[in-house]
Order: C-alpha cells, then sequence, then structure tokens
C-alpha cells in the first residue's frame, strides 16, 4: 500500500513541503514529477496488462452466431460496408453514431475482408482501455490493487463494439495526468494532445466528445484553483480549444467538399434527431431493488446505480479535504488526480440514464472501479487516524471491499453479454469468422442475406426495414435509403421521411425485406409514404422467414 511501497514503486516521490498553496505548486519544475512511476517499472507491466487483456478477449470473442444476431453490432458493420462500397457517411447515408465508428471499421476491413477484422479492432480498443485502467490506478495505489482493479473491468466490459465508449474517457483521463506532472514550459502540448482526443472523441460519438471536454475545462479549472493561476487556466483552454478544433475541422473540411455547406447542417440534425429518438422512444427506468431477492442480478445492478455517484461524491470529498488540511505538494498533487478521476466518471455518467440497465452502465463503470480501487487503497493505509481508529477503520474499508466484491460477482452474470464461453473453442470460431456465413447457414439472418447475395449483383441495392442491419453487411451490397434502421423515433421529422423516400426511389431496390410482427406496424404509422409505395411496388414473396418476408422488384 501506499506507506508501505518500495522507493522504485513509490508515487509520490518529492519530500518538500510547501509552507502555503500560493507559492504555485503545480506550476513549479520538478526534478522529479509526483504520480508516477518510473519509466522501467510502468512500461513493461502496463504493456503485460494490454497483452493479457488481448490474450483473454481474443480467446472470449464473440463468433459468428453473435454477429448474424447482433443488430446493435450489425449497425456498426453495415455502416463500415456501405464505406466500403463507396457511400460516405452524413453524405450518402446517416446515423446518430459519429463517422469515425464507419470510417476505423471500414479501413480495417478494407485490409481484411472478414469479421477477423472487427473482432480485433474492439479486442484491441477494450486491451488498450483496461491497460489504462491498470496503469491509472497504480498512480496513487499499489500494483496489486491495480490488478483487482483491472480484473473487476475485465468482468464489466461493455458491449463488444464499444470499445470507444471506454477508451476515450481513459485517455483523456491519462493526458490529464500528464499535464499536472509535467513542467509548465512542457504542459501546452499534452493540453493540445488532450483536446485532439476530445475532438477524435465526438467524431465517434457526438456526447462522448462533449463528455471529454466537459471533464478537461472542469479538472484544468480545479488544477488553477488549486495552483493560483486562473491567468493560466484561460490560455490553456484556448490551446484545448485549438486541439479540439484539429479533428473537427478537418470532418467539416470533408463535409462541404462532398455535401456542402449543407452537410454541415445535416450532420448535426442527424446526429441530434437520432440521439432525441433513442431517448424519447428506447429509455428505461432505474432497475428496482428486489427486498425478497437481495443477491440477484436485477437487485444487484440498481444497488450499483446507487453506488456509482456515492463512489464520485467520496472521492470529491477526499479531495476537498485534502485541499483544505494540505500544503504537501505530494498530497495536493494526489487528491487533484483522485478528483480527476471522479469529474470524468460524473461527465461520462449521463450515458448509463438514458437506457438505464447495467449494459449502458458498464459503458461508463471504468472511472468508478479506478476511483473505488483509489479510494480503498488511500483509506487502508491513511496513517492519520490510524493510531486511534485503525482498527474500526480498516474492519468498515473491509467491509466495504467484500460488499464491492459482491456486486462484482452478482453483476458478472451478465458481464461480457457478447462474449463467449470460456469453454468454447476460439479456434473453430475464427475459422467461422474468417469464412462468414455459408450457403447454407442455417442461421434465419444467414439465409436471408445469403439469398440476396446469391441471386442479385454486387451493384444492386437493397433495402432492410426495421432492425437488421447486419443484413447489408453480410449480403455485400448498397443501401437503397439514407438509413441503416427503421425503428421508431429515429429521423422521423418530415425532412427526413421525404430525403429518404426520394433516395429510395432513386435506387429502386431489387430487394426489401419487411418485418411482419409489431415492427411493421410501427413502420406504416411512422413511414406512411415509403411503406405504401414498397408494397404497392414490391408485391412478390421470395422467402417468408422467422419475422421477416423478403420481398422483390415486381416485373413491369
Amino acid at each position: 500500500m501506499l506507506t508501505n511501497k518500495r522507493d522504485d514503486q513509490r508515487l509520490l516521490l518529492s519530500d518538500t513541503v510547501r509552507p502555503c498553496r500560493h507559492s504555485g505548486i503545480l506550476t513549479q519544475s520538478l526534478n522529479t514529477s509526483s504520480l508516477t512511476i518510473p519509466r522501467e517499472g510502468i512500461i513493461p507491466i502496463g504493456f503485460l496488462a494490454f497483452i493479457i487483456a488481448l490474450v483473454l478477449l481474443l480467446w472470449r470473442a464473440p463468433g459468428l452466431e453473435f454477429y448474424l444476431s447482433s443488430s446493435d453490432h450489425g449497425f456498426q458493420l453495415c455502416m463500415a460496408r456501405q464505406v466500403i462500397l463507396g457511400k460516405l457517411p452524413f453524405v450518402d447515408v446517416f446515423s446518430h453514431y459519429g463517422p469515425l465508428v464507419s470510417f476505423t471499421s471500414a479501413l480495417l476491413s478494407a485490409i481484411h475482408d472478414s469479421l477477423l477484422s472487427e473482432t480485433l479492432l474492439c479486442a484491441v480498443g477494450y486491451a488498450a482501455s483496461l491497460s489504462l485502467v491498470y496503469r491509472l490506478t497504480v498512480v496513487v495505489s499499489s500494483r496489486l490493487v491495480g490488478w483487482c482493479v483491472f480484473a473487476a473491468g475485465f468482468v464489466f466490459v461493455a458491449r463488444f463494439y464499444k470499445w470507444y465508449y471506454w477508451f476515450f474517457p481513459l485517455a483523456a483521463l491519462y493526458c490529464f495526468y500528464r499535464i499536472i506532472n509535467t513542467p509548465l514550459q512542457r504542459r501546452t502540448r499534452w493540453i493540445l494532445s488532450a483536446g485532439l482526443i476530445d475532438g477524435i472523441a465526438a467524431l465517434y460519438r457526438l456526447d462522448l466528445g462533449l463528455a471529454c471536454a466537459a471533464f478537461h475545462v472542469l479538472s484544468l479549472g480545479a488544477a488553477s484553483v488549486v495552483d493560483r493561476t486562473p491567468r493560466r487556466y484561460c490560455s490553456e483552454l484556448l490551446y484545448l480549444s485549438a486541439g479540439i478544433s484539429v479533428p473537427i475541422v478537418c470532418w467539416f473540411a470533408f463535409l462541404v467538399t462532398h455535401a456542402g455547406v449543407g452537410g454541415i447542417g445535416d450532420y448535426f440534425w442527424a446526429t441530434v434527431s437520432g440521439a432525441q429518438g433513442v431517448v424519447e422512444f428506447w429509455s428505461k427506468p432505474f432497475p428496482l431493488f428486489d427486498r425478497y431477492r437481495p443477491f440477484s442480478v436485477d437487485s444487484a445492478s440498481a444497488a450499483a446505480f446507487v453506488v456509482v455517484p456515492l463512489i464520485y461524491v467520496s472521492a470529491a470529498m477526499w479531495a476537498l479535504r485534502v485541499y483544505l488540511r494540505d500544503t504537501n505538494e505530494e498530497q495536493l498533487k494526489k487528491g487533484l488526480f483522485v478528483l480527476a478521476t471522479a469529474l470524468i466518471g460524473a461527465c461520462t455518467f449521463p450515458q448509463a440514464l438514458h437506457r438505464s440497465d447495467i449494459q449502458h452502465l458498464k459503458q461508463v463503470i471504468p472511472p468508478a472501479i479506478i476511483s473505488a480501487g483509489i479510494l480503498f487503497s488511500i483509506l487502508w493505509a491513511d496513517g492519520s487516524i490510524a493510531a486511534r481508529h485503525g482498527f474500526r477503520r480498516r474492519l468498515a474499508v473491509g467491509l466495504c471491499a467484500a460488499f464491492a466484491t459482491g456486486l462484482i460477482v452478482a453483476i458478472g452474470e451478465r458481464g461480457g453479454a457478447d462474449l463467449a464461453s470460456w469453454s468454447s473453442s476460439p479456434l473453430q470460431r475464427y475459422r467461422d469468422l474468417s469464412k462468414g456465413p455459408a450457403p447454407n447457414v442455417t442461421h434465419p439472418i444467414g439465409k436471408l442475406a445469403m439469398t440476396i447475395r446469391t441471386s442479385s449483383h454486387s451493384n444492386e441495392a437493397i433495402l432492410v426495414l426495421g432492425i437488421a442491419p447486419q443484413v447489408y453487411y453480410f449480403s455485400r451490397r448498397p443501401m437503397a435509403g439514407i438509413f441503416p434502421v427503421y425503428c421508431r423515433g429515429l429521423w422521423t421529422e418530415s425532412y427526413w421521411r421525404r430525403k429518404d423516400l426520394a433516395t429510395v426511389q432513386k435506387n429502386s431496390p431489387l430487394y426489401v425485406m419487411v418485418p411482419t410482427r409489431d415492427e411493421r406496424n410501427l413502420l406504416q404509422e411512422e413511414r406512411p409514404l415509403l411503406f405504401n409505395w414498397i408494397m404497392t411496388t414490391y408485391g412478390r414473396t421470395v422467402t417468408d422467414l422467422d419475422s421477416w418476408v423478403l420481398l422483390k422488384r415486381q416485373v413491369e
């Protein structure tokens, strides 16, 4: 723990005690940086954490059946396929995710056009995130605590395609850690790097970029308060804004080049409209605690939605205590970093509120487990009250750790929902991922996709009305419309209806997939012109399978 580390593992190295905060604690050039591990210690073990995480993730990577069934991951695959086929996001096709979601997956698919590339991308993204989880935990705790938090992080791995919702907030936190541990004259490059992280994150998800930017504004402000440098804070915000603007300006230039100035408006409108539809029509209330089944997954989920904010509040209160009671440079930097872990958690936590289930909470869980690990470590080793309350304090911390372990185990029953079981054969899964669905595939979506693929030309467009965007990926056919999915609340304004109908009629799809269940009524209600045109023009049923009907254009 903090009081028992060897010298080469200590994170707060300076022994100088400042008489007051007004001497510019954080802006002084330091011979040795606090909150850091020597280079020969952190690089090999941090890299080891990455390798261990990557091996475990690749062992449990989802198989072909998952990709055929998952419309959520199919959304990302569909957009990547359209880019490969020559369509551009927010020019030819629209979504509420950012353009880099499409371009990243498309780039790897262009290198190796199989599900292996997508699997590797997601596994590497999560492995890098888990490596950052370890590194950021050991900054103010021990390696033992770091590995415990690393293990908890692996249990809490979110949806496989949401790796970027882990990676960018952790990268933003890492940039701030480097900012407060870099001498003043060399700090600018890390502030610019922080801005770049925020801007790139916004091009994956606009709300994610805003959360990271808000975190940096707040955390840099907290640093300026501790260091009494308000003028420096203003210049830091300018550098942060400059870093953010680089990827955003490049993206806007791309849009103007391919879609004119109006493309920027369509980008924001499609993003906001899609997000509003998701929040309005796909929200879930908080899970309820079942007093008759207190150890059930639902009860654990309800407890987790309370515990996570409490962790952030506790971390912020401890940081405030340090600021009010300590003038030691080491402690002030430690308190500032602990505060930063709470701030990044608070900025990303709203992502878990619109659809309050455990899967969405897991998307924003890394700052919580880092904060919890650091707080346990600090409170266990805190010598300020050890003489009077040492036993009771450690008993309380031990009980909290036991409760946290039980919570992790309970929630772990739904952990890694997208991942394969430990006992499954990864070699067989990778063979299937490399080949893709065979012509005799038994999965309904696979059958429909292969029917389309074997009976149409590569340039003939198709249309999937409903929620099965993975069909576009597996059939390798262009979208006739401008949306990868047609579901309740998404892009239902008259502008988008007219634009989509005109595009579909222009492309005249060869095949149209139409749902046979409740989604069919919703389509007829929310997109009556498109639905009626389809039912009038496509009267020939090719196949009726599971909950889908495949229609073919009538020959005139």
